[in-house]
């Protein structure tokens, strides 16, 4: 047969689900699944020139910090131009913003880390002009 369940909102974890054949046999487990939530970077209006503003949502940060970083479109790909490591006492973080003339299109990734439930999460991508 079938079946449905909502899980709740969490971080990542791992889900297993277990079935009661009739007739008083013991418990039986199916696959174990491994559900994994992206984290929550949030790149903040860029008002011109200055540096890139992000903010890394979710639970606590583990103590060595989590590891984002500032990317630039081009035309192979996301290429990585800055980084840094979001620790439990930061609520925002600063990376310098790409260098030279015209529009740019920038976007801050986090990275898995130890002790952090949550999988890589990319911020939207924004339209920034540099002098």
């Amino acid at each position: 047969g079938r079946f449905s369940v909502r899980l709740g909102r969490s971080s990542s974890e791992r889900i297993s689900v277990l079935w009661r054949p009739a007739g008083g046999w013991p418990a039986v487990s199916s696959r174990t699944l491994t559900r994994r939530v992206r984290a929550g970077v949030g790149l903040l209006p860029y008002g011109g020139a200055g540096p890139l503003r992000g903010v890394l949502h979710g639970g606590r940060r583990p103590w060595l910090g989590v590891p984002v970083v500032a990317e630039l479109r081009t035309r192979a790909g996301w290429l990585v131009f800055a980084g840094t490591r979001v620790t439990p006492g930061m609520r925002g973080f600063t990376l310098p913003a790409p260098r030279g003339p015209g529009v740019s299109v920038v976007r801050l990734r986090s990275l898995a880390a130890p002790g952090w439930p949550y999988g890589q999460g990319t911020s939207r991508a924004a339209r920034i002009r540099s002098r």
